[in-house]
């Protein structure tokens, strides 16, 4: 392993926290090979990075591919994405139970049912009770653009004299 002077190696972390993905592994590799004898287990503790991400910088490097980075699918799916016609059944459900804005000052249409009707419902439908809570369906209302509130009880008019 080649000495390194500590101001350089500062140099080199601050140049890895700026660069992403592939370029990031890219460089890291590189140096893994020119200051650290291609042992990703040096790159770890003098650079603060990943052996893994070093090992993979490397084999990108050797081979000439690079290893496509597919963040987008990780994580937990919607459930209107799990159930496929779930968002249609709440749609008809929350259609028929709707009132639009009694003034017209809003595009919203509010329910006249809570979200625990609303999945009652849905379990009448044929869907599990264990499938999704409440909170779930009252997820899937807002971002269908339903607004869950009390439905106000009509005022009688003034009596002008």
């Amino acid at each position: 392993m080649k000495k390194i002077n500590p101001q350089i190696l500062k140099s080199f972390k601050s140049a890895i926290q700026k660069l992403t993905g592939y370029k990031r592994r890219i460089f890291i590799a590189e140096l893994t090979k020119d200051y650290f004898d291609g042992s990703p287990r040096k790159a770890e503790c003098y650079l603060g990075v990943g052996r893994k991400t070093a090992v993979l910088g490397l084999r990108e490097l050797e081979t000439g591919f690079v290893c496509v980075e597919n963040f987008h699918e990780r994580g937990r799916k919607k459930t209107e994405e799990k159930f496929g016609n779930l968002k249609n059944d709440i749609s008809e459900i929350a259609d028929a139970e709707g009132q639009a804005d009694p003034k017209f000052q809003t595009d919203l249409i509010y329910l006249k049912i809570t979200a625990g009707e609303t999945k009652k419902m849905l379990e009448k439908k044929g869907y599990s009770p264990e499938n999704f809570t409440e909170r779930t369906v009252c997820n899937i209302l807002n971002r269908q653009g339903y607004k869950l509130r009390k439905v106000r009880k009509t005022k009688p008019l003034k009596k002008n004299t």
